[in-house]
């Protein structure tokens, strides 16, 4: 998602700068759009110094520690946040009750200023109404028409299509979809989309 937002700048207007908490595959990509600077979790106070010598008018953050990050970086710069999940039930699943629960804590307190801005409604109602996240905006983040073609389906055909739009990963549970749908499924004009 940020890659394309840096795509849709305007670099002679834009002075873009990312700062990236490690070097992941998309990190030349980034490269050809950004200035890049990586910061280790270990490195906050060169992000801070960093943050302090750019002049930045938006700071943009995603995920917890990023958010930390923009945080603790004392800066009159507008900061944004975007929220891809339920940041309290996610963050305890992938580190534990005492880490993630207290992380979220955290969380929660460093966007409290932000310009919060989720990438579903259900995750905007879900922050709004559970958690009390005060205004938050929705920009839907889905699959685009061109992902999916429709051409060889039969509408008519009577069968009803479920769709799995998101990344395979341990976290996301895909495996228990799969097992769980093939189980239901048996007898039934029904078709799993795994997109």
């Amino acid at each position: 998602m940020c890659l394309s937002l840096i795509k849709g700048l305007d670099k002679k207007t834009f002075d873009i700068n990312v700062a990236a908490l490690g070097s992941g595959e998309l990190i030349h990509q980034f490269e050809d759009f950004a200035s890049v600077k990586i910061f280790p979790r270990s490195k906050i106070l060169n992000f801070i110094k960093q943050i302090k010598m750019g002049n930045y008018d938006i700071i943009h953050s995603h995920t917890i520690i990023a958010d930390l990050f923009s945080f603790t970086a004392c800066s009159t710069a507008k900061k944004i946040t975007t929220i891809h999940n339920y940041p309290d039930i996610d963050s305890v699943f992938r580190r534990g009750r005492i880490v993630g629960g207290g992380l979220y804590i955290l969380q929660k307190i460093a966007i409290r200023s932000m310009v919060k801005v989720a990438c579903s409604i259900s995750v905007r109602d879900y922050c709004t109404n559970k958690l009390n996240f005060g205004k938050v905006i929705a920009i839907p983040n889905g699959v685009p028409p061109s992902a999916y073609s429709t051409k060889n389906v039969n509408v008519d055909s009577g069968t009803i299509n479920f769709y799995y739009l998101g990344s395979i990963t341990a976290r996301k549970n895909v495996e228990e979809l799969l097992l769980a749908f093939s189980k239901w499924s048996v007898n039934k004009n029904a078709k799993l989309n795994i997109i």
